[in-house]
Parts: structure tokens; sequence; C-alpha cells
């Protein structure tokens, strides 16, 4: 019995000394691959491990012979792919830094420890704007279950208030007096490096999105969640609604410089149908919502932008303007 127990455990071993231990430039011996079980105290023979080896290439690794030299060809990912998610994990404000760095921990011990040294190196936290509610990251699971139950979910929602007069300065502020908003969950959205609720708002009585790194005390509820209105498209909720804020939906005719059509596509999508104005500006129609959000992308063109139509959005676009002036300058 202890021998077939020993079995099992050189095999596990072996593979993880594949996956951890070897790669192209990291070839290994069966000499040394003797060596490390015995420092487990399990003995081995030349000819056991070529079967073993034989083994674990049946159950799907890739392990690799050159010469007389082992390593395994590919892990589950390949250090591009454990790049990206290193870096997307790194940069987003949603996850704090200290889950960031736990989560890249995580990452980084899906592949060898050649390439997990390269991605330890590549990493960069400090002086990035990170979310410092630790609880984050754990809402979108209850979030999750709801939507695929179908049911209700209460939360407090908060918003950070600046006190220069406290101990921390910055305090949160619970909407509501701390009363528990109700919703009904339709979808979780990822827009601006956020994550968001998207669900039907109880107490304004329409489709409303919330910041996931700012609830607290969630819950799923036992009540059916409300359907979702008719007609209503998450998609065109989101293309409308994210990075526009605010305001009433409608047609917007805007103006602009041909060298900005690639800026308007990754904005609105290929859906956008331009039409040319002359040999430098071309026109194209939008619905979208009128808000500041939306004036202030309109400002960051310096002019290269002009809202032509409706006349109510080029005027409070002017009267916006105004409001940059100093007085007596504007």
């Amino acid at each position: 019995m202890a021998k077939k127990a020993n079995q099992k455990k050189k095999l596990l071993l072996l593979m993880r000394y594949f996956q951890e231990e070897t790669d192209m430039g990291h070839p290994t011996t069966i000499r040394q691959l003797i060596a490390m079980l015995e420092r487990e105290e399990i003995p081995a023979e030349r000819k056991s491990l070529y079967d073993d080896i034989a083994a674990l290439r049946e159950w799907g690794m890739p392990i690799e012979n050159r010469g007389g030299q082992y390593y395994l060809r590919e892990n589950t990912f390949t250090l591009p792919e454990l790049k990206l998610l290193t870096d997307a994990v790194a940069s987003s404000r949603f996850i704090s830094e200290a889950r960031s760095r736990a989560l890249i921990r995580k990452i980084a011990g899906l592949t060898n420890r050649f390439a997990r040294s390269q991605l330890q190196r590549q990493v960069y936290l400090t002086g990035r704007s990170k979310t410092t509610n630790e609880a984050a990251l754990l809402n979108v699971d209850p979030l999750h279950q709801a939507i695929h139950c179908g049911k209700k979910v209460s939360f407090r929602y908060f918003s950070y208030v600046y006190s220069p007069n406290g101990t921390g300065r910055w305090k949160k502020e619970y909407h509501h007096n701390g009363q528990f908003s109700v919703v009904s969950p339709y979808a979780l959205v990822w827009d601006d490096e956020n994550y968001y609720l998207v669900g039907y708002y109880e107490r304004r009585e329409t489709v409303s999105h919330f910041r996931v790194d700012k609830m607290e005390d969630i819950r799923i509820l036992s009540d059916w969640a409300r359907p979702a209105p008719a007609h209503f498209v998450v998609g065109d909720y989101v293309g409308r609604t994210f990075g526009m804020f605010g305001g009433n939906q409608t047609q917007v005719t805007l103006e602009a410089e041909n060298d900005l059509m690639n800026v308007f596509y990754d904005r609105f999508g290929k859906d956008l149908t331009p039409h040319r104005v002359d040999e430098q500006h071309f026109r194209v129609v939008v619905p979208l919502q009128l808000s500041p959000t939306f004036f202030g992308w309109v400002f960051q063109f310096g002019g290269r932008v002009q809202v032509i139509s409706p006349p109510q959005a080029a005027d409070e676009m002017a009267r916006m303007a105004r409001r940059f002036c100093a007085p007596g300058k504007g």
C-alpha cells in the first residue's frame, strides 16, 4: 500500500516539477528528476521515469524530449497571456492595491518560476488610483448569483466626501441616510475600469446603474426581480449612458475634422454613419444624453468638434463655454 501511495505522489511531484521548473530554455534530465524524487524520499529508476513521463503525456502534458533533456512545451497560459492578465489587474481602479498584489501572485503561480520572475518585474502599482474598498471584488459574486437566480438585491450605497477636519480626510457618506436600496439586477457592466450594476431601481422607478465598489451590505432577497421593461436592451442602455451620464436622450448632430474619424468610431461604434461636409470635415448624428460629461468630451478637442443641432444642445454648449471664462473676460 505504501508503495502505491508513493507512486501516486511520485506522479504529482513530477507534474509539479515540469510545470514550475522547466520550459524550452530550462530543460531537465532523468538524473535531475531522480535527484528531485530522492529529496522527497521516493526512490526511482530510469525505466520507471520513462514510463511516468509517457503517462503524463497521455494525460495531456506536452512534455518534449530534446536529446535526453525534457521540458514542458507550454503551460495552460502563455507568458504573453499572463502578462496581459497581470497588467489588467494592476491597472484596474476597481481592485484595491492589496488585493491586486494577491491576485497577481496567484496569476504568477500559473506558470514556471522563470516566467514568474518576469511577471513580478513588470508589475508597477505605486501611484495608481485604486479603490480603497477592500470588499469591492467580493461584491461581484452575490450580484452574479442574484442575476442568475432572478432575485432582487438590497444594499447601502455611498460616496466619498472630503472632510478636512477629520482624521482620515476622506469619509463615506451614505445615500438616503444609510437606508437600503432595492434593485432588480439585470447585468454587471465593465466601463472605464469600474464595475456597474444595471437594474430596476425601486426608489426611482426606473432603470439605473450603481458603482459596485460603492456598495455595502449586499443581500440577496427572496423576492423575484422585476422583469426588464419592454424593449429594454442592456447593450443599448450602456451605449447611450456610460461615459455620458445624466440628461435625456436625443439625436445630436456633430461636425468634426476628418482626422478625428477614428476617435468617433471608438466612442460610438461601428454603427456610426459619417457624412462628408467638405475636404476637411464630416458630420454624424448620434443618439446620446446631453450632460456636462458629454459637453466636456466635446471641449477636449479644442474647437475641432462642433455641436450643430438640436439648438438647445448648441445653446447649452455656448453657456458652458462662458462659464469657463472669468467675470468680465468672457
